[in-house]
């Protein structure tokens, strides 16, 4: 860079900052304090030799030099050498950390800078970025071709571009979108712009970044944070597992209320729920534990897994094998346990058929319904983890989760016990025997030991159990 100024004697003074390599090329001169002299070759050595150790120490380096001009527009050539200045951009101290949970969660981060090599090793270093890089200059970079840049990022984990032109960015990000991964881009100038663009994701600096980078963004760095990036991705990640865990539960229930109606065509019984208890689960007791999944905080090993793959649906075949394969014919096996138990109890003969206002049936399909609910108690404890024990969160306190169950064994208990016969003629209910209890108590346990069992087999290397 260069900046003349007119001095008082019509003559104009020229300044000039940049890369030591470069500018010290065109010192003939060197400014001491006894005056302006001849710069030879060996002090040239000399000088180069500072600011390498200096870039080995993480400081980013900047060559002074001046000359007498007589012409505004006159070009720098005969510079007179001034110094050095080393500045030193000290890594936010949560910056190591970050890069570690980006490595531990498949996450690689290459460094692209204008800097020079040794300035971009070291801090690379610091902050974990790479141990032992594999250095691409812009030099080398510009000679690449693209199958050959894309070799080099496969053959070297760690790798970092030193000394890069804006338009080798856009290079890099073309190359390895070429490579099938989901690229995030960070940048604060004009220049970055296209590579901003370009990318899967780019990401741009809300405090120092131009207008031009954050309209090509699709995030704005409000603090300017590269942790916040890594915070981001947690909170993502997060929301996602949620999701999840909010579908599977609300899934699950479909199986037992469905099954009843498909055995009833098919055998000699009487229809274990009713139309009006369906409604009653899918509208009054599942709602809130659901949103309460939607609002677990992240599960400790949440950026310990590797990214998911593109063509990962948050719906998937393995969701429907948690929810349809494995604990809702659960919950409906349960269900019907109690209900020819009870059935068995007040020595219904297989065949016979009971009337709606038949107090057997009415505990019966009590029975049943009671069981569900208790059975998505021990499902809702269960999907507030998917692949880890959820057992040590269970005692872990959410508002939603626990004003659900608390909604849940309310309105059994009500719909049960109130002595109010509109309310059992409405739900088809009738008190239950205490004898039966027991059984419906035990059913979340059986559905949350499931998951355990699901969830160990998972973190055994069984993908198919995996939702």
């Amino acid at each position: 860079m260069y900046s003349t100024y007119k001095t008082a004697d019509g003559s104009f003074y020229l300044t000039a900052k940049g890369a030591p390599g470069v500018l010290i090329e065109k010192c003939v001169q060197v400014h001491t304090e006894t005056g302006v002299r001849e710069l030879t070759g060996d002090e040239k050595q000399k000088i180069l030799a500072a600011s390498n150790a200096y870039a080995e120490d993480g400081r980013r380096v900047l060559a002074l030099a001046y000359q007498i001009v007589q012409a505004p527009d006159a070009e720098a050539g005969n510079l007179v050498f001034t110094g050095l200045v080393a500045m030193m951009d000290m890594p936010r101290p949560e910056v190591p950390r970050a890069v570690e949970e980006c490595k531990s969660a498949g996450i690689r981060v290459i460094v692209i800078s204008g800097d020079k090599a040794e300035t971009v090793r070291s801090i690379a270093r610091r902050v974990g970025v790479a141990e032992d890089p594999h250095i691409v200059t812009g030099d080398k970079l510009a000679e690449m071709s693209a199958e050959e840049l894309k070799q080099t990022l496969k053959d070297n984990y760690e790798v970092i571009f030193a000394r890069t032109a804006p338009e080798q960015k856009l290079k890099i990000v073309d190359v390895l979108k070429e490579m099938d991964e989901v690229v995030a881009v960070t940048g604060d100038g004009v220049n970055d712009a296209p590579a901003l663009k370009r990318a899967d994701i780019g990401v741009s600096m809300g405090l120092s970044g131009t207008d031009v980078a954050k309209e090509a963004s699709d995030i704005i760095l409000l603090d300017d944070n590269f942790a916040t990036i890594v915070n981001a991705i947690e909170e993502g990640r997060t929301v996602y597992d949620n999701i999840k865990k909010f579908i599977t539960y609300i899934l699950t229930s479909n199986i037992p209320e469905i099954l009843p109606f498909i055995l009833y065509v098919l055998f000699p019984i009487p229809l274990p729920i009713t139309v009006i208890q369906i409604l009653a689960i899918d509208l009054i007791t599942d709602i809130l534990p659901a949103i309460g999944l939607g609002n677990e905080p992240p599960e400790p090993d949440i950026m310990m897994r590797p990214p998911r793959r593109r063509t990962e649906r948050l719906v998937s075949l393995k969701t429907f094998l948690r929810s349809y394969g494995i604990i809702g014919p659960a919950e409906a096996a349960l269900s019907f346990v109690v209900f020819f138990l009870i059935l068995a109890g007040g020595e219904w003969a297989w065949g016979e058929r009971l009337s709606a206002s038949n107090t057997l049936y009415r505990q019966a399909a009590a029975g049943f319904l009671a069981t569900i609910i208790f059975c998505q108690i021990g499902n809702v404890m269960a999907c507030r983890t998917n692949r880890q024990s959820a057992a040590r969160h269970v005692f872990k306190f959410n508002s939603w989760i626990t004003a659900g169950v608390a909604v849940e064994l309310a309105f059994i208990f009500g719909i049960l016990y109130l002595p109010v016969d509109v309310i059992h003629h409405f739900f088809t209910t009738a008190p239950l025997p205490l004898r039966i209890w027991p059984v419906i108590v035990l059913t979340p346990f059986v559905i949350f030991g499931l998951e355990e069992i699901r969830k160990f087999l998972v973190r055994r290397g069984a993908n198919i159990l995996s939702a």
